[in-house]
């Protein structure tokens, strides 16, 4: 019994070692995902806190009615390239079997940052830079359908929910061959427009409950 026992244990121990780097990388793309440029810039420039002021939702679209089309565009430039900057990084490692779960973990530090009492953004704009570092044509096509419903509907929590749902919906088509299109398609790829729709309308679930209710105001 002891020799089993023993070699059980040094492939339970091996199993254990071989996920260290891994674990280590999930921990350093939530931290990356945790730094929240609009609450620090609220902080640092404004002086305030911007998850008490305005619709109390620490992204762009919050910044931007507070400080202004440029201040705004600045931080969701700056949200965009971190989120795309990290998946490519994947790429570059040839680890883009991780892209799911290292998406997960971006958007769950930007929702949940460990730096800001674990209340942070929506996850939108660091959807957009996942999804330009791994199907920029669908994203393309989801940031027309996403154009659009703002622009119908004057709500972007509307435009950001049909912007995770229509690029999942392309890349599921996609990967059945009901689409084609000019990229690279894989489960992994269906898996996290699948994974990161969840979040996004997982952040939004209370404007969600407005929308229905015919109670979410207008952002414009």
């Amino acid at each position: 019994m002891t020799g089993p026992k023993i070699s059980l244990d040094n492939r339970l121990m091996s199993l254990n070692l071989n996920m260290l780097p891994e674990t280590g990388l999930f921990i350093f793309l939530y931290i990356c995902g945790s730094i929240n440029f609009s609450i620090i810039y609220a902080k640092k420039i404004m002086k305030m806190e911007i998850r008490q002021t305005g619709s109390n939702n620490a992204g762009a679209t919050n910044l931007m009615r507070l400080a202004g089309v440029k201040s705004g565009v600045m931080i969701l430039i700056a949200d965009i390239l971190r989120a795309y900057l990290l998946m490519t990084l994947l790429k570059f490692l040839s680890l883009d079997e991780l892209w799911p779960i290292g998406g997960l973990f971006i958007i769950t530090g930007n929702i949940y940052p460990v730096f800001h009492s674990f209340k942070g953004g929506k996850g939108v704009a660091n959807t957009i830079g996942i999804f330009l570092a791994i199907f920029p044509i669908t994203l393309s096509i989801g940031l027309i359908i996403f154009l659009a419903a703002v622009l119908i509907t004057r709500r972007v929590s509307m435009g950001s929910l049909t912007l995770v749902i229509s690029v999942f919906i392309i890349e599921t088509a996609h990967f059945f061959n009901l689409l084609h299109l000019n990229q690279n398609i894989n489960l992994k790829t269906v898996a996290t427009a699948a994974i990161i729709m969840i979040m996004v309308i997982w952040s939004h679930r209370n404007n969600i409950e407005r929308l229905i209710k015919g109670k979410e105001p207008a952002t414009f």
